[in-house]
């Protein structure tokens, strides 16, 4: 049993004295209330409080509708009255195929919860023989007695046809067991996803025809809005080619996740004004929708691209874990992000991570524990807290008081700046994610199919861990030398007296200096072969293939290369000291990098309590490595113009005023010149006729000449044997 608090003691009191009433023999029982609805005082319904004592003789006659809540819940507060009006207005229907309606208090009845796997409040399921059928899962609606109604109006007429004669009966049952949908594909068969609260899952049949359903506006908000289950729609007009192209990919795929994931369809000419509610600005436009949460798929249209996301999408949510279920996802995913939480957890903590678990689509799992054991491991000791791990490493979430927990715009943010491998590979995709933003990016040009691919990768990954490292001892230097300053100027203002400047010690904040950022990436460079020559001259070939390999003078054939690419600035460095390209090692990777951005082995403090040590430096970008560009000469003069302007103010605009004459002289000249030479062919022309009357030219006369030393045009020839 579940350990009872004051305020359940208190609950449990007031509802085992409502819930006993006199039976019609003057018996006393607990097996049935009278309750009266709000909105109609006068009527009364039948319903039956479920308790561990009355729980199984109750539930094996008949079909059961169980509500199972806990009254702290405010999500149950809410759907409690109109519960009660579903369950008046259909008593009737109920009543003819002897189905009731009950409800399990889970404070009270714990282990009758557990042993229906209740993971959130409220859970409604329909039962028969204490089996679960199905589960109504759509509580986030304006009346949820109009839903309510319609799952009890569908179950009715399915238990009505089940009792037709067998000539009539359904070979097949009419609902699907609620077992087969709620086991998660996990290596450990857990449950998922997680019902955080009100979110519920509706475990009805999902796209049973295998084939993209077309979607009015009321179809929209019946089914997509308002039906409790994931969709991909594709929003799209007769007239786009796009859309006619991938159409048979996107029918293909529907028939692919028969029985997995709901596929449907917009037309966005018939139904122009859903689409302009939805925000549909192109087509086609592909939208994952998860009740009213949506996301947008924006990659390749292909079906192999599609189906890929489709499974990430049909996989994606918070899933609860174990420790055993943590240790095999984080050996199999590169990126994990971790949400651990205890029984005081907060409905409004987990509503906001619920929010985030789409955005997460394709890059990382969200997973929610509370296990001790992790908790210990890690040393979590505040409870909730959102981690990240990378490469088996945490990074938590900076969050300074509870409402940081429930800002999803802030931990989304957050998420986002790390949901990215420590070597993510590059591809059109993230190509900007991982080289914008005005950072450094090492990049590894490698050949996956070469036997070194994993030890590359793994030398790659290492510099990346070290040089987090390295930087996270640069920062927490410039911390701690902040705080010895700080400590100074405050001693030496208590014994001045000096209150003024006590105050300013005081509230001086630490700072943290900047450094450049820097990245770290691969990319697969046989397939990216052409774009790796035409911008760093790499030519990456195989091992056999390296020493017949002939490439222009300017490019280097290699079986790997690694370079330091600046995309903001279009240079990049890939050679060292010894102008030699970097060797794809760690020490290798780290000692360019030492040099490129100044970020070293952290130096050491003999008395770190009062020595400040030296001021941080920003270093010069490059150092003494000669950087290579990937512009072309006018590019590199307008962004040596530029750069100079930054430093010079004065000078950048001689530069522009400069230039811009030179331009304009250069120009008219150019001008001038083109103008001169047709003036020459008109007249040249002109003397052409009129020398026709006279003079005859043959194959043997000599090549015309145009203009002498006068600038007038003449004619030489064997004919005439003089010139005009």
């Amino acid at each position: 049993m579940r350990p009872l608090s004051l305020a359940s003691l208190l609950v449990y009191t007031s509802r085992a004295s409502a819930a006993v009433v006199e039976r019609p023999d003057g018996s006393f029982g607990d097996d049935g209330i009278v309750a009266k609805h709000p909105d109609s005082p006068s009527e009364t319904i039948a319903t039956t409080e479920l308790t561990a004592s009355n729980f199984a003789s109750s539930t094996a006659k008949g079909y059961w509708f169980v509500k199972f809540f806990s009254p702290w819940c405010p999500h149950c507060t809410h759907i409690a009255p109109f519960w009660e009006k579903a369950a008046r207005e259909h008593l009737d229907q109920m009543v003819g195929v002897d189905m009731h309606m009950g409800s399990v208090d889970c404070t009270i009845s714990g282990d009758l919860c557990d042993a229906h796997d209740v993971k959130g409040y409220p859970t409604m399921l329909l039962l028969k023989d204490d089996k679960v059928l199905d589960q109504y899962g759509n509580i986030a609606v304006e009346d949820p007695s109009v839903t309510i109604g319609q799952f009890i109006d569908e179950h009715v007429a399915d238990i009505s046809k089940a009792a037709d004669p067998p000539s009539t009966q359904p070979k097949e049952a009419p609902v699907k067991p609620a077992a087969d949908t709620r086991k998660d594909a996990s290596p450990a068969g857990k449950t998922v996803p997680v019902l955080l609260d009100d979110d519920t899952t509706r475990t009805s049949p999902v796209n049973v025809l295998g084939e993209s359903v077309s979607l009015s506006h009321e179809d929209f908000i019946d089914k997509v809005s308002n039906g409790g289950k994931p969709w991909f729609v594709k929003f799209y007009t007769d007239w786009c080619p796009h859309c006619r192209k991938m159409a048979a990919a996107w029918d293909t795929m529907a028939g692919d996740f028969k029985g997995k994931l709901d596929i449907g369809q917009v037309n966005c000419e018939t139904e122009a004004r859903l689409c302009k509610e939805i925000g549909v600005r192109a087509y086609p436009t592909l939208l994952y929708f998860s009740g009213e949460e949506h996301i947008e798929y924006q990659g390749l249209r292909s079906l192999g691209d599609l189906e890929a996301f489709a499974h990430k999408a049909a996989k994606s949510g918070v899933r609860e874990v174990d420790a055993t279920e943590f240790e095999e996802i984080t050996a199999a995913e590169e990126v994990v992000f971790v949400y651990f939480a205890d029984a005081a957890t907060t409905t409004e903590d987990l509503s906001a991570l619920r929010r985030n678990a789409l955005a997460l689509i394709g890059h990382a799992p969200l997973l929610l524990t509370r296990s001790p054991i992790l908790a210990n491991r890690f040393k979590v000791t505040m409870f909730p807290k959102l981690a990240v791990f990378r490469a088996g490493k945490p990074q938590y979430y900076p969050a300074l008081s509870p409402a940081d927990m429930r800002d999803h715009r802030r931990m989304l943010d957050w998420m986002q700046s790390v949901w990215l491998p420590l070597v993510p590979e590059l591809t059109p995709e993230n190509s900007h994610e991982i080289t914008g933003g005005g950072k450094l990016v090492v990049l590894a040009a490698l050949d996956p199919s070469s036997p070194d691919f994993a030890s590359d990768k793994a030398a790659v990954r290492d510099a990346a861990e070290q040089f987090a490292e390295r930087r996270a001892a640069e920062e927490a230097e410039d911390k701690r030398r902040g705080r010895v300053r700080k400590q100074k100027q405050l001693d030496a203002a208590r014994k001045n007296q000096d209150y003024d400047s006590e105050y300013d010690a005081k509230h001086r904040r630490v700072d943290v200096e900047r450094r450049p950022a820097v990245g770290f990436a691969w990319v697969d460079g046989v397939f990216w072969d052409k774009w790796l020559k035409a911008a760093f001259r790499i030519d990456i070939v195989s091992s056999t293939d390296l020493a017949s390999t002939s490439s222009p003078q300017d490019t280097r054939p290699t079986r790997a290369a690694i370079i330091i690419n600046d995309e903001d600035n279009q240079r990049y460095w890939d050679l060292d000291l010894h102008n030699q390209p970097f060797q794809l090692t760690t020490t290798a990777i780290l000692d360019a990098l030492q040099e490129v951005v100044g970020t070293g082995p952290p130096p050491k403090i003999q008395d770190p309590q009062n020595d400040p040590g030296q001021d941080f430096k920003p270093p010069k970008i490059g150092g003494r490595l000669k950087a290579s560009s990937t512009r072309n000469s006018i590019e590199q003069a307008y962004f040596a113009a530029r750069r100079a302007g930054r430093g010079h103010p004065w000078s950048g605009v001689l530069l522009v005023v400069v230039g811009v004459f030179v331009g304009v002289v250069v120009g008219m000249r150019r001008c001038s010149r083109r103008a001169g030479g047709r003036r020459m062919v008109r007249r040249s022309r002109r003397q052409q006729k009129r020398n026709t009357a006279f003079y005859y030219p043959s194959e043997e006369d000599s090549d015309l000449e145009i203009g002498n030393a006068n600038g007038n045009p003449h004619r030489t020839g064997p004919l005439t044997g003089k010139q005009d």
